[in-house]
């Protein structure tokens, strides 16, 4: 991203040329890669949906005990709304979430039949985020456990000083960190909310998501691009 002020001839520059968005802020005018919109039904979106198929139609196949044993382990997982009513789960919900993660880090892998033993609460470590040019990177406190993944989950935002919505991370995958050497995911121009858990490998269990500063990723400045019509040049009202 680049940030100019303009001279005598004009107040403010928006709209778009070629591949660059020109956006007035209050510091002057940003520029930066035109960022295509999410498309809701990507190979990645459709991937965790059919896991989330897979694992519901493998759910009524288990033994009655086996059903018995999930339908247990989902009574632990009592929440109330807004208004003060309990949510209660049920067997299936609870496998189909650890089933479609688990299936998410383990493509192809078995579903396990039983429920967790014991409680998922993570490592012991940190992350912190750092964006550049087309990348944000990812340092860590330490290392990754055996059977544990971490998740690097990102929202585009329009700008940086909109607010991350609680559901709107994505997905941007696993990895096992090290704290001798970063994880670099690339991603477009725009801005980004970092976020990242832990996930247990065996199980599908995974962490509530750590969010991370809003990282505002640049691009490089290409000679000769074209420009196009959509590019509006104004004066402020006096």
């Amino acid at each position: 991203m680049a940030l100019f002020k303009l001279g005598a001839f004009a107040d403010y520059i928006s709209g778009k040329a070629g591949n660059t968005v020109f956006v007035k802020t209050k510091s002057g005018t940003v520029i930066r890669d035109r960022v295509i919109p999410t498309n809701p039904n990507t190979g990645a979106q459709q991937f965790v949906r059919g896991n989330m198929r897979d694992a519901t139609q493998k759910f009524p196949t288990l033994t009655s005990l086996q059903i018995q044993a999930w339908n247990n382990y989902a009574e632990r997982f009592v929440t109330r709304s807004k208004g003060g009513r309990l949510r209660k789960k049920n067997g299936i919900n609870v496998y189909t979430a650890l089933s479609t993660k688990f299936l998410q880090v383990n493509p192809g892998g078995t579903i396990p039949v039983d429920p967790p033993q014991s409680n998922f609460l993570g490592d012991d470590i940190t992350l912190s985020a750092t964006a550049g040019t087309g990348q944000i990177t990812f340092e860590s406190s330490g290392d990754n456990t055996a059977n544990v993944k971490t998740e690097i989950l990102l929202q585009s935002l329009a700008s940086a000083d909109r607010k991350p919505q609680k559901g709107a991370y994505r997905s941007h995958g696993f990895f096992s960190m090290e704290s001798e050497g970063p994880t670099t995911v690339p991603v477009p121009t725009g801005f980004y909310a970092a976020a990242y858990r832990f996930v247990n490998t065996l199980t599908g269990q995974a962490t509530h998501p750590q969010t991370l500063p809003v990282q505002t990723v640049a691009f490089s400045v290409v000679q000769g691009a074209p420009a196009t019509k959509k590019v509006k040049v104004g004066k402020k009202a006096a």
